[in-house]
This record gives C-alpha cells, structure tokens and sequence, in this order.
C-alpha cells in the first residue's frame, strides 16, 4: 500500500512539473519582444547663407522677370489675335496654357508676393473675354536676372512683419535684351509662413 501512494505521490509531482514546465514555455513563446525606443533630437533646417541655399530660386526668379516683362510666362497663339483687340488697341492674342486670369495668379503666388504683383502691375497686358483669357504683346524693352548661386542673403528681421515671413536681403544681375549688364537689383526673398520661399519686394 506504501508503495502504491509513494508511486502516486511520484506521478502527481512528475504532472505537476511537466504542467509548469509546458506554460512557462507558452508564455515565453507568446511574449514579444520590445523594441528599444527611439528619440530622434529635432533638428532645425540650417539656416540659408546664398542664393543657391533657396529652394527653387532658378523657378523665383524666372517668375519675377516674367512680371516685370509683362509676359508673366504665358503661351499664346500668334495666328489668331482677337478681332479689333480692346477698344480698337493693340492685338490681343489667347493665351494657350491658362484658362483664366485667376488660374495664371495662383500659379505666380507660388512664387512672389502679391504686394509685388500689385506693384509690378500684375494682369494689365491680361484681358478675359467669354471665358477666354487674352495677352497684349507689349512694346517694351526685354529684361532679364542672372542668380549667382554664391551671392550673400542678409537676414533682415525687420522685415519680418511686413512682409509675413523670414525675411533675407541680397542682389540679382541685371541685364538688357543685348545681353548687357546693366547693374544689380536689390531683391528680399522670405520664407512665408506656408512653407514657400518667395521674393517679396525689389528695388531697382
């Protein structure tokens, strides 16, 4: 009889054994492991020193001489100019790559500010006509800016609230339509609260 329990007893304790040995295992199979946590310390943009350090100034650039040119980059359709044009002057030709005067402002606020374009005058060669926009070819002279990409920015903090952004002054070359220099152009570009760098004011 003393055997019997004592082989009882040996079999019950083997059970018990095998049982915690088995949920250990589960457990351990179950549990994932953690990932370390990582903290990446926020780092700041540097801080632009020339020309070349702004983003898409080629693109700026080209859209400010484009406004002081009157032509704002638009394409148009020199065979077919509207008949008798606007009160009998000039020729007005449609305009091929803008639907409206609306959609060719969005696209220059992209890229300068729009008290430069009320400076500059912006829309006075543009003229929308049944839903049709149309551009006057002007008689003026062509102008064109060269971006030296190693010119200077200035950060002029005093300019900040007027304009909206931070704002940097610096130079752009200027030349003629015989390729000839005719002096530097002071310009302030600013990064404006959205994100977009834009020139902002310019003084001949």
């Amino acid at each position: 009889m003393k055997r019997q329990i004592t082989c009882l007893l040996a079999v019950c304790m083997l059970s018990a054994l095998l049982c915690g040995c088995g949920r250990s295992e589960k457990q351990s199979a179950g549990t994932k492991p953690t990932a370390p946590v990582q903290t990446a310390a926020a780092t700041e943009a540097p801080e632009p020193q020339t020309l070349g350090d702004i983003p898409d100034v080629d693109d700026i650039v080209r859209c400010y001489k484009e406004l002081v040119n009157g032509n704002y980059g638009v394409e148009y359709d020199s065979s077919a100019p509207l008949p008798g044009g606007f009160d009998g002057v000039g020729e007005w030709y449609p305009v091929t790559n803008y639907g409206s005067l609306s959609e060719l402002r969005r696209h220059v606020q992209q890229y300068l500010s729009d008290a430069l374009m009320e400076k500059r005058h912006f829309g006075d060669s543009l003229q929308e006509v049944d839903g049709k926009l149309y551009w006057q070819k002007g008689g003026v002279g062509y102008v064109r800016y060269r971006v030296d990409r190693q010119e200077a920015l200035t950060r002029d903090e005093s300019l900040d609230a007027q304009y909206g952004g931070k704002c940097y002054q610096t130079s752009l070359e200027l030349y003629g339509s015989a390729d000839n220099y005719c002096g530097d152009e002071a310009v302030v570009f600013a990064l404006c609260a959205d994100g977009h760098w834009r020139i902002v004011a310019a003084e001949p």
